[in-house]
């Protein structure tokens, strides 16, 4: 049967009357094809395949992902878009489509076939006096020739994945294929994610899921500019592995897949997606000299939340939501911070994973990235008054407030931000961020891993271009997804010490701050001695040295350095000095430094008045402490051996073991700094601290860091606050660990147990007992607030909690060992253990270690129970492995946990059930459990 209707809104064509649903059974016994709007059905591809996806509506007018209009009848040809922006003719006709009666094989070739066809239809219709369809115009523009591109006949195959109807040479969607991955890009920008799913069942129908939806936010500029496929590169099986949209000199979109690389550019051997082994890369540039504001321009790719599910990663926050979009994380400058603007702090990554197994990758060499999760919406002009943001330093943070705010406290906009601007600027409206690197300006280069490097340039300037380089990959499950972000990343090169793994650190710090000299450091470790607990390092913190940046002993304070070090080494303690990259103006390193070139310059001062009010000269800043201080040029081949020798210097004439580097973030540079080596992106600076002098020492610990995964230092966490909340308190350090994690940092240090006591607000009795029995199976922990000092009943119970960590010690450093050469967590999410156990997905108050013992800590203030959530397999408690047993997949109800109790479960072996008491086996969860 031949075509003989053309539907939709098509200049020239026709429209459907009103009232011809009441006659389609007459028309179709005439032999005629006439379908509606609301009568029509989507074209199929076959079995278990929609090619138009469920994507959620754009602000962009974005056209169905399969071209089609939605709705359209089975076997319809999409029409191609009308370019009229030049005035132009083109072979396209906007938001319609060819019926065609016989199926895709038997579409009608042009509109003005199409025209004919249906004048005869409305001649015929008239002369029997019923009504028909209704021509609108005399003239139409020239429809082109369309192909089919024929799916694989058999779906069952997810590397044949079937492509889309394509217009000859301008495709309004494209299908990308690798592996079982699929992604929709359409000429609007989005893109939508899919994955083969075998069958659960032995002879099932594989299923293809829905993993994410996402577009590029189009600058304002592009609103009458149309995209266009202009580039499309298919393997030797036909299937599409590279696709490019234009839209005109304003933006562009490329994405390949990541096994192909087609574009030409191929990825380096430190490019952050050379080692990606599946899934798909995507660069969205826009060009910011053809935007009217260059200076803030910016190439935005945005990731729906909502559809990808619940969502982990990014880096340490001062409030850590586990997951991620519990909170409303605010649209900011991504590099490390000591509490930043929008809450990022010290460790920051660029990869997210979600619980449908999605994974997503940022370039984390964006010059001016900046990145927001499910950021709060506005909520009208009071916002612009009272929600700026700003980064401070010491007393400052006091009173703002810990970010990121809770979803419920504002409602988010869904969506996780991936933007490359122009430059750092303060932005506009509500929640702006004002923070150190405004008005700083990245090296001018070409960045390592272009998808489209090695390529002969479109434009004149392409340094005009900004670009966004994201990685998407669709994985079976969370897990999968972690360990391919993983494997991108650069291993270790061997485990921390195994002292520090086996025993405590010791710190001066929150015990004595800036009070500490020799007396008191000897009498705190004869009293760890006294209280008999485990050590393995003294660390003598803030303020031993008689100058910032002096690497020297204040000899009033420490008399006979290396009589303390001799006599902490005789009582058992490794000796490790505080020491940070700044050096105050009134020391001998500075006199030596400045002449030489080793300090970051600058010329710039923030405020007029910071010269009168805050003493500042150019390329000082302030920081925590007193007096302003400058930053060793890191970049600086030449400060950096002389920085380090200074060090070993210190190590050899006293005897010291190590050093707990702190500091290292870009936020405490002076404004419009200047380096030796210009940085492309403010945490190069980070970077080069971690890697070119703390790698350098065996023990030593850092507390920053971004792309710094491949040495075997401790990570610490930020300094937190003695409370029990998750704004930086107790309750976030559960969630911190792992995200630390799950972003490739395993050897992660918590902060020192009980907190800091900033503000004079110690912690009591109960926190500081839960905070020992929380941290107590971290992969290492620290001290130093004194568990005597709070009473004989929390020494007691404190050493209680590290008798336990003795019955897993073993096991932490064989985990050690494992992940410098894999980066697998050693204290991993409750979902690593049951990846597609959704009851695991939000459980921010457990976490497993390796994969066999699971450690359930109270973190609420005045809770004796709590439930705990086992999955699959037998556990027992640690503290009595020959008694109850428990069946794992389900939850423990109000587990009883004293203040004396930790709660936590060890799995029972495999061939160990047999000697399992079934009378004391619990098939359903208890309503509580009572000591016996």
């Amino acid at each position: 049967m031949e075509a003989v209707a053309v539907l939709g809104s098509i200049p020239g064509v026709l429209r459907a009357p009103a009232g011809v649903n009441r006659r389609r059974n007459r028309a179709r016994a005439r032999g005629s094809a006439i379908v509606t709007r609301s009568a029509a059905r989507r074209p199929s591809l076959g079995r278990g395949v929609s090619p138009e996806p469920e994507a959620r509506e754009s602000r962009q007018h974005a056209a169905p992902l399969n071209g089609s209009v939605p709705g359209a009848p089975r076997g319809a040809t999409p029409a191609p878009k009308s370019n009229s922006r030049e005035g132009t003719k083109t072979n396209a006709v906007p938001l319609g489509f060819i019926v065609a009666a016989g199926g895709p094989s038997s579409v009608a070739t042009s509109a003005v076939e199409a025209l004919a066809k249906a004048k005869k239809l409305a001649e015929d219709a008239a002369r029997r006096g019923v009504p028909g369809p209704r021509v609108v115009a005399s003239t139409v523009t020239t429809l082109p020739k369309r192909k089919v591109l024929e799916s694989d006949p058999s779906l069952m195959n997810p590397a044949r994945a079937p492509n889309l109807l394509e217009t000859a040479g301008a495709p309004r969607s494209v299908v990308l294929v690798d592996g079982a991955s699929r992604l929709w890009i359409t000429e609007d920008g989005r893109v939508q994610l899919r994955r083969w799913k075998k069958a659960k069942t032995p002879g099932g129908m594989p299923t293809e899921d829905l993993v994410s939806t996402a577009h590029v936010q189009l600058p304002k500029e592009c609103v009458d500019v149309p995209g266009t496929f202009t580039r499309t590169v298919r393997d030797d099986d036909g299937n599409a592995i590279g696709a490019e949209v234009r839209w005109g000199v304003v933006a562009r979109l490329r994405v390949e897949s990541a096994t192909s690389r087609c574009f030409g550019g191929g990825a380096g051997v430190d490019d952050w997606s050379a080692k990606l082994a599946e899934g798909f890369v995507a660069e969205f540039s826009v060009n910011a000299e053809a935007c009217v504001e260059p200076e803030h321009a910016m190439a935005e790719f945005k990731v729906d939340v909502d559809v990808a599910g619940d969502w982990f990663g990014g880096g340490h926050l001062m409030k850590q939501h586990w997951p991620l979009n519990l909170g409303c994380w605010e649209v900011g400058p991504h590099y490390p911070f000591d509490n930043g603007p929008n809450g990022i702090n010290t460790l920051v990554a660029t990869h997210w994973v979600t619980s449908r197994g999605l994974a997503v990758l940022a370039d984390p060499d964006t010059p001016y990235l900046h990145v927001g999760l499910n950021a709060p919406k506005p909520k009208g002009a009071w916002d612009s008054l009272v929600s700026n943001r700003s980064f401070g330093v010491g007393i400052q943070n006091a009173t703002r407030l810990i970010l990121p705010m809770k979803q419920g406290e504002r409602q988010g906009d869904g969506v996780l931000r991936l933007q490359a601007r122009a430059g750092f600027h303060k932005g506009r409206g509500a929640f702006s961020m004002d923070h150190p690197m405004i008005g700083w300006e990245a090296k001018s280069s070409a960045v390592v891993g272009s998808i489209d490097e090695g390529l002969d340039r479109d434009y004149e300037d392409e340094s005009q271009w900004l670009s966004m380089r994201v990685g998407l990959l669709a994985l079976d499950n969370v897990k999968h997804a972690t360990e391919a972000c993983l494997q991108t990343l650069k291993k270790p090169s061997g485990a921390p010490p195994s002292e520090v793994i086996r025993a405590p650190i010791w710190t001066t710090w929150a015990r004595y701050k800036q009070n500490v000299d020799q007396r008191k450091t000897l009498t705190f470790a004869r009293e760890i001695l006294e209280n008999k607990l485990p050590r393995s390092v003294m660390e003598i913190d803030d303020k031993w040295q008689s100058g910032y940046g002096e690497l020297d002993f204040d000899p009033y304070k420490f008399p006979d350095p290396k009589g303390m070090v001799d006599e902490l080494h005789a009582m058992g303690f490794k000796v490790t000095l505080w020491v940070m990259p700044f050096i105050e103006e009134d020391t001998d390193a500075y006199r030596e430094g400045k002449p030489l070139g080793y300090f970051v310059e600058s010329d710039h001062l923030h405020h007029p008045f910071d010269a009168i009010v805050n003493g500042l000269k150019p390329g000082f800043f302030k920081w925590w402490n007193a007096p302003p201080v400058v930053a060793l040029d890191v970049t600086n081949p030449a400060a950096v051996e002389w920085f380090v020798n200074r060090l070993e210097s210190l190590r050899s004439r006293y005897g010291i073991d190590g050093y707990k580097f702190d500091a290292g973030e870009p936020c405490f540079l002076p404004r419009h700094f200047e380096t030796h080596k210009p940085l492309t992106h403010p945490s190069e600076y980070t970077r080069c601290w971690v890697q070119n002098v703390a790698a350098r020492f065996e023990l030593a610990e850092v507390r920053t860091g971004h792309h710094t995964t491949g040495t075997s230092l401790l990570t610490r966490m930020g300094d937190r606050f003695s409370d029990w909340g998750t704004g930086n308190g107790l309750r976030s350090i559960i969630p911190t660990l792992l995200t630390s994690g799950i972003t490739g940092y395993p050897f992660c240090l918590p902060d020192m147990i009980g907190g800091n006591a900033y503000f004079g607000r110690f912690p009591d009795r109960e926190l500081l007992v839960r905070w020992a029995q929380a941290n107590a199976l971290m992969p290492a922990l620290q001290f130093s607030l004194a568990p005597w000092d709070v009473g004989s009943e929390a020494a007691d119970l404190t050493r209680r909690s590290l008798e336990i960590r003795e019955m897993v010690v073993e096991k932490l450093v064989h985990l050690t060992e494992a992940a410098a050469h894999s980066l697998e967590p050693m204290c991993r999410p409750m979902w690593w253990l049951a990846p597609e156990d959704e009851e695991t997905y939000r459980i921010q108050d457990q976490f497993a270690v390796g994969d066999d013992v699971i450690v359930a800590p109270v973190v609420e203030k005045g809770k004796t129970r709590r439930d705990v959530y086992l999955t699959e397999g037998l556990w027992v408690e640690a503290s009595d492995p020959h008694g109850k047993v428990f069946v794992g997949g389900q939850w423990t109800r109000d587990f009883l946990a004293p203040l004396e109790k930790l709660p936590c479960f060890m799995r029972v072996a495999i061939g160990e059930e047999e000697y399992c008491d079934v009378g004391d086996m619990w098939e359903d969860p208890p309503a509580s459990n009572s000591e016996q």
